[in-house]
This record gives structure tokens, C-alpha cells and sequence, in this order.
């Protein structure tokens, strides 16, 4: 997968305006690309549909991570489901009742 390519599909389909969403870590980054059926930011790259706040996540933190052999779900600590602000994003998983949980990295495998 070449990363300065899809970083620069990632940049040209995102909302940096200081008008849209301020949170704790900065502005969001709103997402006006293409959305799953479920409202999440998804891209078509190489004709695969992929979870824009997964490729965010590994192009500025290398890895996904995982626990017990299984990837985390990356969600956003802002609350907004459009925002793929990489300082916004923290890998967690769905807890019974679908509450999501923060893992925090001595949790990480």
C-alpha cells in the first residue's frame, strides 16, 4: 500500500475548519468522504473498502493494536463519528451491553 498516497486521499476528503467540532485534543477532522451503512468513514483503495480511523491509525501509529490475538476497535475520544483527527483517535473494545471500553497500552499485546 503506498502511504503518501492514501495519507493524500485522507487529507483531500477531510474537513480542517475551526467551526466544525472543538474538543479536548484540538479541532476534529470531519470526514466527507464516503460512509458504511453504519455512518463510519470508509475509502475504496485498491478496490477494497476500508475503515478510514484504522488506515489513520496506522499511518501515524504504525500498528493496530490488539489483545488476546484480536484488533482493537478504533474509535474517537470526541464523541463525533465523522472525525478521523489521529489525536482524537484510541483503540478500544465493545464491553457487554455495547458501552465501549479505552484500553489503555499496558493492556496492549
Amino acid at each position: 500500500m503506498n502511504r503518501t498516497r492514501l495519507k493524500k486521499i485522507i487529507q483531500d476528503l477531510t474537513l480542517r475548519k475551526r467551526n466544525v467540532c472543538r474538543a479536548a485534543h484540538g479541532w476534529c477532522h470531519i470526514w466527507l468522504g464516503r460512509l458504511s451503512t453504519g455512518g463510519y468513514p470508509i475509502l475504496t483503495f485498491q478496490g477494497k473498502v476500508l475503515y478510514v480511523r484504522r488506515i489513520v491509525w496506522l499511518l501515524y501509529r504504525g500498528h493496530l493494536p490488539r489483545k488476546n490475538g484480536r484488533e482493537l476497535e478504533i474509535r474517537t475520544t470526541c464523541g463525533h463519528r465523522l472525525c478521523v483527527n489521529p489525536d482524537h483517535l484510541v483503540a478500544g473494545k465493545r464491553m457487554k451491553g455495547g458501552r465501549p471500553s479505552a484500553i489503555t497500552n499496558d493492556q496492549l499485546e
